[in-house]
């Protein structure tokens, strides 16, 4: 969620923005996205939080998380 967060922040996103939010991961981080989508989601005020490619993000990030790499999109609603 932090991740994320900066990353709207990065992209000049106001705090009350609605967002959409696509991720690439595997493992445990997939899973873990996937199991607490809906908490992500209120937390980050994103309408959606999928595993897909998004097309034309605002913003695009790889980190990695529990020596597995993720990769983050977002773009505004």
């Amino acid at each position: 969620m932090r991740t994320l967060n900066n990353m709207r922040k990065d992209a000049g996103l106001d705090i009350s923005d609605r967002i959409h939010v696509v991720y690439q991961a595997q493992g445990e981080v997939a899973a873990a996205l996937a199991n607490f989508a809906d908490y992500i989601r209120q937390e980050t005020l994103a309408l959606t939080l999928n595993a897909a490619d998004l097309q034309d993000p605002l913003v695009l990030l790889t980190v990695e998380i529990r020596d597995e790499k993720v990769t983050l999109a977002l773009r505004k609603a």
